[in-house]
């Protein structure tokens, strides 16, 4: 039992914020002056805590893949795509499942699941990255059905995420005691 590994799910059609960039694009690849910019080079530079670092993609599949081998060449040994062909059907949440089906029959020392289209500061990331315990974050914005990924604790203190891939409305059927806005 020794590797750290990262799934980071990058497979969603990116359509919020295709919109205000006026055509589409995958988010985590998006940058305005130089590709350093993006959510996914920021991400993998990061990729000195991790032994293994499973990138789950599914909208524009092909563009991420040769863009991950073009771009990170000095990396590809660590890295692992993984396609999830469902992803506008299902959400992260399989996006998640993708990922950890890959891994799952391995003993591991840490598994970190990032969404590909969030970004933690260094002093945050390192902070989950060390912690001796289970953490989720989140962020303080609100919750907007068309607009966040959410989760809540159940009564039995488990966490649920929810989405709508439609982006319409969420919806809760238990008793939860706490939600939060994924992040």
């Amino acid at each position: 039992m020794s590797e750290n590994i990262l799934i980071i799910t990058i497979a969603g059609l990116s359509s919020r914020f295709s919109k205000p960039v006026g055509h589409p694009c995958v988010k985590c690849l998006y940058y305005q002056n130089s590709f350093e910019e993006s959510l996914l080079y920021r991400m993998l530079q990061r990729h000195k805590y991790f032994d293994r670092i499973i990138l789950v993609g599914g909208y524009e599949y092909d563009l991420l893949k040769s863009t991950v081998e073009e771009k990170f060449k000095d990396i590809l040994d660590k890295i692992e795509l993984v396609q999830n062909e469902e992803y506008a059907t299902y959400g992260s949440g399989y996006s998640l499942y993708k990922g950890y089906e890959d891994i799952k029959d391995e003993d591991f020392k840490s598994l970190i699941f990032a969404e590909g289209d969030l970004f933690l500061d260094d002093v945050s990331f390192e902070k989950v990255v060390n912690s001796e315990k289970s953490v989720m974050t989140y962020n303080h914005q609100t919750i907007e059905s068309d607009k966040s990924v959410a989760f809540y604790i159940a009564a039995d203190g488990k966490p649920h995420y929810i989405y709508d891939t439609a982006h319409s409305l969420l919806e809760i059927n238990e008793p939860f005691k706490a939600i939060y806005n994924s992040g």
